[in-house]
C-alpha cells in the first residue's frame, strides 16, 4: 500500500496536533501517524494528572495550619490514597477524551503505527509507504532511565507510571530534583509517603539565582529529607531497595526516577535523511522555523528536546506546520521564556539565560521580602522572596526569579510587563489593590528604583498631566 501527501506529521501530542491545525488551515493534504497510547503527554502524564495530585496534596497538607487560625480537630482528618489516586485517573481520563475526539475526527488522515523514515520523501508505517514533500516530526520524549537500572525495574517509576498505581507507597526516593522531582518530592510527602529526595547537583528546580536556589532549600529540606551534590546509586535488598549516596544511605519501597525526559527519535531512523546527528542523536535545527537544516523536514515540540512546556510545543507545532505548508519558509519570533514550579510555595522563573543577569554589573536587583507584605501574612504564607533584575542603563525590567505564593499569577503579569519592555516607572505607573499578593512586584520595583539614576519623578507612580 502507498499514499501520497503533502504533509505528514508524525506523532499526535501538543505540537503535532496543532501542526494539523496549521496544514489544514493551508488546505494541504496529510497524514497524521502515531503509535503507542494517544493523548498529549499533558493531558495524559503530565500537566494535567500531576496538577490534580498536587491539589489534593496541598489541600490535606493545609490541615497543619488549622490551629493556628482557631479550627480544631484536624487530627481526624484522614486521607485514602487509593481514592485520591483514583480521582486523579477519572480526571486525567476525560481531560485525554477531549484529545481522542479530536483525532477521531480525522478519520483515513490519522493513522495508527509507528513511522521510519527511507528517505526525505518517503517513510514506511508498517506495511504502507508514505511519499511526502514535507514531514513534521512531533514525537514527544519519555523519561530517562539510567541503562544499569533496568534490571532495578520492577522498584522503580517514572512519571508516566504514577499515576497508574492503585495506591501509593509507604517509602520512596525522588532522585532528580529538577522541575518534576522537586514538585513530586512534596506531593507525595504532603499524601503521607515518607519521601527521601536525590540529586547530584547542588541546584534544585533549575533555579539560576544562587539567593532562590538557598532559600528553597531550605524550604523544601523542611518538609522532607533533600541529600545533593552526589552521585547516586542504588542495589536491591530483601527489605526493599537501598539508595545510597557516599555519605548518606536509606532503603526504600519504590524510587521514582525523575532525571529528565528523552527524546522519541530512536525508531525513526533519521541517518537515513543525509544529515548530522550529534552524540545523542538529534538533529540541528532553527527554533525560529523549526526546520532541520536545510531540509523538508521540520521538529517541533519535545521532541526537539529545546524547551519541554506546553505553551511552547504549542507555538512550535503552530511554526512547523505553518512552514511545511507554506511556498516560502518564515522566521517566527519566540516568546519571553518563563517557567512555573508547582511546588508550595511556586517557584517562577522569567527571562532568556536568566543566569546571565546574577552577578551582572549591567542590571540592578529589585528585591522583596514576603514576610514584608500583608496579605501574604494573613494567609500564613509569608515565605520566600522575589528578585527583579533592571537593566541600569534604561531601567527596562529584563528578568525576573521568585520563590512565593501565587507565583503562578505574578509569574504572568512579570512576563507580560518583560514582554512589552517596561521600565520601572511604566510598571509602577500601574494600579496595585490593597491588600493583595501582587503588591509584592510593587515592592521590588520601589527597589530596584532606589538603585537606579531616576530623580526627576514629582510623585512616584502617578503622570503630571499638565
Amino acid at each position: 500500500m502507498s499514499r501520497k501527501v503533502d504533509v505528514v506529521i508524525i506523532g499526535a501530542g501538543t505540537a503535532g496536533l496543532n501542526a494539523v491545525s496549521q496544514v489544514k488551515r493551508a488546505k494541504k493534504s496529510f497524514v497524521l501517524v502515531s503509535g503507542g497510547e494517544l493523548g498529549t503527554t499533558c493531558a495524559r502524564v503530565g500537566c494535567m494528572p500531576s496538577k490534580a495530585m498536587i491539589h489534593v496534596a496541598n489541600s490535606y497538607h493545609s490541615r497543619k495550619s488549622f490551629s493556628a487560625i482557631g479550627i480544631y480537630d484536624d487530627e481526624h482528618l484522614n486521607i485514602d490514597t487509593k481514592s485520591v489516586l483514583k480521582h486523579i485517573r477519572v480526571l486525567r481520563d476525560y481531560f485525554v477524551s477531549f484529545i481522542l475526539e479530536d483525532i477521531s475526527k480525522l478519520g483515513d488522515n490519522f493513522i495508527s503505527g509507528y513511522a521510519k523514515f527511507r528517505d526525505r520523501n518517503h517513510l514506511y508505517i508498517d506495511d504502507e509507504i508514505i511519499e511526502f514533500k514535507q514531514a513534521v516530526i512531533a514525537t514527544g520524549a519519555q523519561p530517562k532511565t539510567p541503562e544499569n537500572w533496568q534490571q532495578y525495574k520492577d522498584k522503580l517509576i517514572t512519571t508516566e507510571e504514577i499515576f497508574e498505581l492503585e495506591d501509593l507507597p509507604k517509602s520512596i526516593a525522588v532522585i532528580g530534583l529538577g522541575v518534576i522531582g522537586l514538585e513530586a518530592g512534596q506531593t507525595l510527602h504532603r499524601l503521607g509517603v515518607k519521601v527521601s529526595a536525590f540529586s547530584r547537583s547542588n541546584t534544585i528546580g533549575n533555579i539560576a539565582d544562587e539567593v532562590i536556589n538557598k532559600q528553597a532549600i531550605n524550604i523544601f529540606s523542611n518538609e522532607y529529607d533533600l541529600h545533593l551534590g552526589e552521585d547516586v546509586s542504588i542495589k536491591l535488598q530483601d527489605n526493599g531497595l537501598n539508595v545510597y549516596t557516599k555519605d548518606y544511605s536509606v532503603t526504600v519501597e519504590r524510587a521514582l526516577v525523575c532525571i529528565g525526559r528523552k527524546p522519541n527519535l530512536d525508531g525513526l531512523s533519521l541517518e537515513s535523511l543525509d544529515i548530522d546527528l550529534d552524540e545523542n542523536g538529534m538533529p540541528s535545527f532553527d527554533k525560529n522555523t523549526m526546520q532541520i537544516e536545510d531540509t523538508n523536514i521540520f521538529i517541533a515540540g519535545d521532541a526537539n528536546n529545546n524547551v519541554p512546556v506546553l505553551h511552547e510545543a504549542y507555538d512550535e507545532g503552530r511554526i512547523a506546520g505553518y512552514n511545511a505548508s507554506a511556498a516560502e519558509i518564515k522566521s517566527f519570533k519566540r516568546k519571553v521564556p518563563f517557567s512555573i514550579i508547582f511546588s508550595d510555595p511556586n517557584v517562577i522563573s522569567i527571562g532568556e539565560n536568566l543566569k546571565s543577569f546574577t552577578n551582572n554589573a549591567n542590571f540592578v536587583v529589585g528585591k522583596a521580602e514576603f514576610k514584608e507584605t500583608g496579605r501574604p501574612l494573613i494567609m500564613g504564607k509569608d515565605i520566600g522572596s522575589l528578585r527583579i533584575y533592571v537593566n541600569k542603563y534604561s531601567s527596562v525590567v529584563t528578568a525576573a526569579i521568585m520563590i512565593g505564593p501565587h507565583g503562578e499569577h505574578l509569574a504572568h503579569l512579570l512576563v507580560w510587563a518583560i514582554t512589552k519592555k517596561m521600565t520601572v516607572l511604566e510598571m509602577l505607573s500601574m494600579p496595585y489593590y490593597h491588600p493583595v499578593v501582587e503588591e509584592f512586584i510593587k515592592t521590588a520595583l520601589k527597589n530596584a528604583l532606589k538603585k537606579l539614576d531616576i530623580n526627576d519623578v514629582p510623585i512616584l507612580g502617578l503622570e503630571v498631566v499638565n
